[in-house]
């Protein structure tokens, strides 16, 4: 979010010398709602997108930056369209535009607020899928982690050759998660748990080739429900 803040910066510093040189460096003995009006909305705009993006920087997203650059980029587009509509209202004296500056103001202020707020609920959508995915593929890995560890811990011939099929069976299968197999994988990693402490304890052949059938036939199930699923 640090480019929303500095954008935010540099719009409240040009906001207070653009309002300052027009002060200064105009003739105000005959002005009128143009001129004030003018420099009003175009204040208005540009401290508008200032706290619109200091909004944005205090949200606590974890956007990638392309994303973050959006509103910047918004934001931008918005204040040079309203500094240049407003500075030319502000040196207009002929004609009656009395209407045509704030119609122009407040719709181009309604058309940005909707911009950015439909960029922020992307951003947030866009964050939320990514925060799911990873949800989903965590058990997963925590899995295979597992697994690669219950390799590296077989002397057995035979048992390092069952708990390899298993690993390549796991290795092999959907790696996302569901909600629908989630009891199958909290059994499945509570099997391989069981089986690393029976490794461990130095449990008999028998029982150990037992426990891998046992988590073999709970991963065949996690899959068939994921087959039905897809």
């Amino acid at each position: 979010m640090k480019a929303n803040k500095i954008c935010s910066i540099v719009l409240i510093v040009f906001a207070a010398l653009w309002t300052l040189s027009i002060l200064i460096f105009t003739d105000k003995s005959d002005v009128g709602f143009y001129y004030w009006g003018g420099i009003a909305f175009g204040f208005i705009a540009l401290v508008l997108g200032a706290l619109v993006n200091l909004f944005i920087s205090s949200r606590h997203s974890r956007n990638t930056t392309e994303i973050e650059m959006l509103p910047v980029f918004a934001t931008g587009i918005y204040a040079v369209v309203c500094v240049i509509f407003n500075s030319v209202f502000v040196y207009l004296k002929d004609g009656d535009y009395s209407i045509a500056i704030p119609a122009f103001n407040v719709i181009a202020m309604v058309v940005y607020l909707i911009y950015v707020y439909s960029l922020l609920r992307y951003a947030d959508r866009v964050v939320a899928t990514g925060n799911a995915i990873n949800e989903k593929t965590s058990r997963y890995a925590g899995i295979s982690v597992k697994m690669a560890q219950l390799l590296g811990m077989c002397n057995d011939a035979d048992i390092k050759k069952k708990v390899l099929e298993l690993k390549q069976k796991v290795d092999y299968s959907n790696n996302l998660a569901q909600n629908v197999s989630g009891y199958e994988e909290e059994d499945f990693y509570n099997a391989i748990t069981t089986l690393e402490s029976m490794l461990a304890d130095g449990t008999s052949k028998e029982e150990i080739l037992a426990q891998i059938e046992n988590a073999d036939n709970i991963w065949k199930v996690r899959n068939s429900k994921l087959s039905v699923m897809s």
